[in-house]
Order: C-alpha cells, then sequence, then structure tokens
C-alpha cells in the first residue's frame, strides 16, 4: 500500500505493502505549448452482489486539466464507453452525461493541472450474476480547447472483501512549542466483508514526536529521522458497515523546533509482518484497542487500498533564521581559488517540505569580475546575466542553487565554488543572496530575521576590506559561520500522476502505486495529501525499512 505522509512532504508508501489502485492521467498532443489530462484510475474493484442479487456501490472519478494558463479552457467534454462492462457491471450515470446505449458524452470543467478541478463521478455496482473474479473494461477520450487528450481505460473487477476507508483528519494551525496535540485515527468498514484483525501504521514528522508507547505497536529509532513510524497490530472482527476509532487519541508533542509538521496513519485488514517492520522497536505500556463507532463476519483482502491512509498538516508558531553566507579569496592571475559559499539555518525551527517536497531555498550567486567559474556544486544551475538559460555549467555570470527539502536547525548546507582568476581586479565582489523559498517561490515567511539573506563575494580585498578574515589561492574563508548539524534527508516529487506512478528522487526510488484485479477488494484513496512530497518524491526513515512516496489521493 502507499501512503502519502508529510504533500508538503505528498504520499508514502511502506515497502513489500499491498499495492493502491493506480491513477491514470494521460496527456494529448500540445496545443501552443499547453497539454491536455485525462484523468481517470487504472483499476477499480466492486463488490460482487449478495444471494439476493443486492451489491455495494463504488463511484468512479474522472475529469480533464491542462497546464498552460495562459490558454484560457474552462469547459469540455469526455465520452465514456462502457460497452466492455456487459455482464460485468451496470452504471450510473452522472448528470452531466447524456447517455445513448452504451456512449455518454459528459460536459465537464477544466482546470490547471494541481488545481482540482471538476470530477465527475461514474457510479458502478456488480451486475447480477456476475462472479469475484469477472472483469471489464470503461474506456475515455476527452476533447477542450482544441486539445484532445489520448484515451484512457479503467479496467473494473468483481472482489469480495473488507474495504477500510480512513477517515479524515483535522489541520491544525498556530501550534505552540511544547503543545500536546491529540489525534483520531478513525476508519470504515465499506467492504462486504469483515476484516479479521487489523494493522495500523502512524507516521509523524520530526518536529511532533510521539508521546506514548503501546506493547502491541513497534517503533522506529527517531533519532535524526525525518518521519517516525510505529506499526501497530490490532486484533478483532471488524464488520462491514460499521465505524471504528482508536480508544484513545495518539498524542503528539510539538517540539520546540518544529515548524511544518504533519502526522498520517494508514489501515490495512490483517495483521501479517511487513516488511516496514524491518529496524522497528517493540513498544511498551498497555495494549493499543479500536472500538465500533457505528452500526456479522468473513475474513478477506481489502478491496480498495487506495483510501486506507489519511493526513494532517500542523503549523507551528516558530521561526528559522537562514543566512546566506558569502566568502573572501586571494590569488594571482591564473589561479583557480575555491569560495565556500553556504547556506546556514541557525534555528530554532528546522525547514522540511514535506509534502510538495521542493527545495527550502534558492540561493542566487552573482560571480566577481575578473573571474570564471570553473566548477559549481551538482545542486546548482548556471544562468545568463537577466536569469535565462545558460548552456553548460562554466563560465556563467550567475547561478541559482537549491537545497534539499529538509535544511535542519543548526544545519550548514555547504556550497563550494571554484574561481579561475583571469585577471586582478583589487576588490571585485559578487553576491550571494536568497532568490526564494519553498514550493510557491517569494521570501521566507519564517524567517523574519533578513539581514544575513545577502552575502558577498570579496576577491583580492584589501586587508582592511572583505567580508571576514583572510584567504589564500585553493581556498577561501566563509563570511559567517554557523554550526554544524546532522543533514537532513532530501526527496522530491509533485503532482499530478498521469497513468504512472512512481518516481526517483536522491538517488531512491519510490514505490508505484498499482492494484491486484484478482477478486479482491483493494483499499480506495482518501482525499488530502500525505506528507512527503511530490508524486513520486520518496525520504528514507533511518532505520525502520521505510520508503515514504508521494502520490495523487483520491476524493
Amino acid at each position: 500500500m502507499t501512503s502519502v505522509l508529510l504533500r508538503r512532504l505528498g504520499r508514502l508508501g511502506i515497502a513489500g505493502a499491498t499495492a493502491a489502485a493506480a491513477v491514470a492521467m494521460t496527456a494529448g498532443p500540445a496545443h501552443a505549448a499547453d497539454q491536455l489530462w485525462l484523468y481517470a484510475p487504472y483499476q477499480l474493484t466492486v463488490p460482487v452482489a449478495d444471494a439476493q442479487g443486492n451489491a455495494l456501490s463504488r463511484t468512479l472519478d474522472f475529469g480533464l486539466s491542462h497546464d498552460l494558463a495562459a490558454n484560457t479552457v474552462t469547459s469540455g467534454s469526455i465520452t465514456v464507453d462502457i460497452s466492455g462492462l456487459s455482464g460485468v457491471a451496470t452504471v450510473v450515470w452522472p448528470k452531466q452525461c447524456k447517455a445513448t446505449g452504451a456512449t455518454a458524452v459528459c460536459a465537464v470543467g477544466v482546470a490547471l493541472v494541481g488545481a482540482g478541478g471538476t470530477r465527475l463521478d461514474l457510479g458502478l455496482k456488480a451486475a447480477p450474476g456476475a462472479k469475484t473474479g469477472d472483469h471489464g473494461t470503461v474506456r475515455f477520450t476527452g476533447q477542450a480547447g482544441g486539445m484532445t487528450a489520448y484515451p484512457a481505460t479503467t479496467q473494473i473487477t468483481v472482489g469480495s472483501g473488507p474495504d477500510l476507508v480512513a477517515a479524515q483528519l483535522p489541520a491544525v494551525r498556530n501550534a505552540t512549542p511544547g503543545m500536546v496535540l491529540n489525534q483520531q485515527p478513525s476508519f470504515s468498514n465499506r467492504g462486504n466483508e469483515a476484516a479479521d484483525g487489523v494493522t495500523l501504521t502512524l507516521y509523524t514528522s520530526r518536529g511532533v514526536p510521539f508521546l506514548d508507547s503501546y506493547d502491541n505497536c513497534s517503533y522506529s529509532d527517531e533519532r535524526d529521522a525525518t518521519i517516525a513510524v510505529a506499526v501497530c497490530r490490532i486484533d478483532g472482527s471488524f464488520a462491514p458497515g460499521a465505524d471504528y476509532t482508536l480508544d484513545a487519541p495518539v498524542r503528539l508533542k510539538v517540539a520546540p523546533f518544529a515548524l511544518y509538521e504533519g502526522f498520517e496513519f494508514a489501515v490495512q485488514p490483517g495483521t501479517a509482518a511487513l516488511q516496514a517492520d524491518k529496524g522497528l522497536k517493540p513498544g511498551h505500556g498497555r495494549t493499543l484497542r479500536l472500538v465500533k463507532r457505528g452500526a456479522a463476519p468473513r475474513a478477506g483482502a481489502d478491496l480498495d487500498q487506495s483510501d486506507n491512509d489519511a493526513s494532517t498538516d500542523f503549523t507551528v508558531r516558530n521561526t528559522a533564521d537562514f543566512e546566506a553566507v558569502g566568502a573572501r579569496v586571494h590569488g594571482a592571475a591564473g589561479t583557480t581559488v575555491e569560495a565556500d559559499l553556504a547556506v546556514v539555518n541557525h534555528g530554532p525551527a528546522w525547514v522540511a517540505s514535506l509534502r510538495a517536497g521542493e527545495s527550502i531555498a534558492t540561493l542566487q550567486v552573482r560571480v566577481p569580475e575578473g573571474t570564471t567559474v570553473v566548477g559549481v556544486p551538482d545542486r546548482c544551475s548556471a544562468r545568463t546575466a537577466d536569469g535565462g538559460t545558460f548552456e553548460g555549467t562554466s563560465g556563467a555570470p550567475l547561478y541559482r542553487c537549491s537545497t534539499a527539502m529538509v535544511v535542519n536547525q543548526g544545519e550548514r548546507v555547504p556550497l563550494p565554488f571554484k574561481l579561475r582568476i583571469d585577471k586582478v581586479v583589487p576588490g571585485a565582489t559578487g553576491a550571494v543572496s536568497f532568490l526564494t523559498s519553498g514550493p510557491d517561490g517569494g521570501p521566507m515567511p519564517y524567517d523574519p530575521h533578513t539581514a544575513n539573506n545577502r552575502s558577498v563575494i570579496t576577491v583580492n580585498a584589501p586587508a582592511a576590506a572583505g567580508s571576514t578574515g583572510g584567504g589564500t589561492a585553493g581556498g577561501s574563508t566563509g563570511g559567517s559561520t554557523g554550526s554544524t548539524g546532522s543533514t537532513g534527508t532530501a526527496a522530491g516529487g509533485n503532482d499530478p500522476a498521469p497513468q504512472s506512478t512512481g518516481g526517483t528522487s536522491a538517488g531512491t526510488s519510490t514505490a508505484g502505486d498499482g492494484s491486484a484485479s484478482d477478486g479482491s477488494l483493494a483499499a480506495t484513496g482518501s482525499s488530502g495529501t500525505g506528507l512527503l512530497a511530490g508524486a513520486g518524491a520518496v525520504a528514507v526513515v533511518a532505520g525502520a525499512g521505510v520508503v515514504l512516496a508521494v502520490r495523487r489521493r483520491r476524493a
């Protein structure tokens, strides 16, 4: 199963867990640099009818979106062909669709990718007489604004089993360090069979650690980990049609360094061991239990795993003082020197883009007169003087360097530049300054101390000038110092996930979304956004053997 935790860091995936239903999003040919996307799930499982022919309904949501904001596209149409469902499932058309036989044309709004937009819901039930394992297809084509999306297909499978659906959690704003946050994971069984025991997996970000321990839970080592994990196995029979919640809230303590935090839980039927258990340590204390909240039973696999998790965000009233560190270097003409530029987070808060998975800050470097850049860090890109595209990596007048998506309090992010001194220009200076911060750019809202957001690079300055200290050919002294902290775990990613899943970041591959079509009921996707950022973004939890991957949730 994949989960989102921490879409400012978007979805979490547990290695070795069962796969979730994948979401399709296919693009057609571009129109004036624009692209039309057709959204539909790859697969959907509908519960088999009972002996009286009664079957539980499911919804298949679909829609359109496009890429280019400058191209105004507000409406389009989707043609839906259900001829492949004969004998497998019956449908209830949305009111926006006009059906003729097995085909309907549906009017739909079109939004920019990532902005939500209109989704239509196609109602589906297993056909009378359909058996577990029977399957068919729904086919989609879409048009809008003179563009045509590539067709998409959803496989519909008849299955039987529990379907655990996680209840969404409210967000918390303006929390303060030292506060205790109470989280109440709850779920419903919307399948046609009971779950024989459940496994509840809890994820919390570094700034809001678990306060309690339970003897039926195992825990990751929280030290220096971006995400802490607890896996809890709870015995019992969890009946279809009933709602369940924990008998006590999950308590999280807001740390002194907390800022943008998150919590997520995922629930799966059964209590079998997961790969995520590797490296976890047994808890202690009382036993964590589930209690029924609402309106018995056989055991089976979950029908739809895309709605088995839920997440929430916490915003803490805190600050982080980011400093742009310049350098002072010396050297004769023809020599190469190293300018030890850096970004330092003086805290007190760490900063993590847990859901979007974006760089925390972008540093802009203007090259001093009389020098040529001959070596830059991998996280830096060359630009023209006005910020445009520059071919190659050496010799540019301007560079932009991005941090990882996590910068811990006390951490120094080194950005060493190699400069060749072509001619000696006494007192020549360049500049180092923050250009953007976070996934949407702009100033850093958590940094009220802006005086140190800019520094200089000085080459061959007179002894009384320059920023700090002295330097020699082949070396430099930073314009400021900062304490060295632990290195943050980096990951990236972003929605949407068009007719494909998974991805890579920081050299680590994410778990892909997908669901079996063997007649078992998979878990369906929940609304909301997981903690680790963007489609395909990942972060490895230290010591837990867990990959946290971001994916799109479905409403």
